[in-house]
């Protein structure tokens, strides 16, 4: 049986994400380039670990000890990196809800997957059919929610009169500008 404190911990890290998403879309727009607000994350976030590492171990990592590790071992950092990077110029652009949700069954399927092959050392726990299960529903739950996102679009587009919005003036729906593949960073980061 899981921890009830675990799992709690566990929820609210995961319940943070979103709003970094949002947070970091934001300090990309304030600095005028979005691919400096994960520069900018990271170095608060090294800060803050820092000062966690010192108040609960009262010591700093042995950078000697890092010869030990395999190189593989510090991938752990570009992942995060990466999603960092990718929640900070594509969740604005397909919400932070749907940026969320791809992530997430993702994560649950690859998590399933790391588990049942036991990779990269993990140890192995196999998939019962209860999980199999769902996982299913939660990639049709994925599915059904595009329809849904992708029917509500079509409607908008179709009662909304063909007009340009002003910059006072928020659209609700897609624009010709956000289906189209961006070609900078700064257009990455346009809501």
């Amino acid at each position: 049986m899981l921890s009830i404190r675990l799992a709690l911990w566990a929820a609210a890290a995961g319940a943070l994400i979103p709003i970094m998403a949002v947070l970091n879309a934001r300090l990309g727009r304030a600095l005028g380039e979005p691919l400096h607000a994960p520069v900018v994350l990271f170095s608060v976030g090294f800060m803050a670990l820092l000062f966690a590492a010192l108040s609960l171990t009262s010591t700093l990592p042995n950078l000697s000890k890092l010869s030990q590790a395999q190189p593989i071992d510090f991938a752990g950092g570009l992942i995060v990196g990466f999603y960092v990077l990718s929640a900070t110029l594509v969740a604005p652009r397909m919400g932070v809800g749907n940026f969320i949700l791809f992530a997430v069954v993702a994560q649950i399927v690859c998590a399933t997957l790391v588990d049942q092959l036991g990779l990269f050392g993990a140890p192995v726990r196999p998939a019962d059919g209860v999980r199999i299960g769902g996982i299913a529903i939660l990639i049709l739950g994925l599915i059904i929610t595009q329809l849904s996102v992708s029917t509500t679009v079509n409607t908008t587009a179709n009662t909304t009169p063909n007009t340009i919005p002003n910059s006072s003036t928020q659209s609700s729906s897609p624009t010709s500008a956000e289906t189209k593949p961006p070609s900078t960073s700064t257009e990455l980061n346009k809501p």
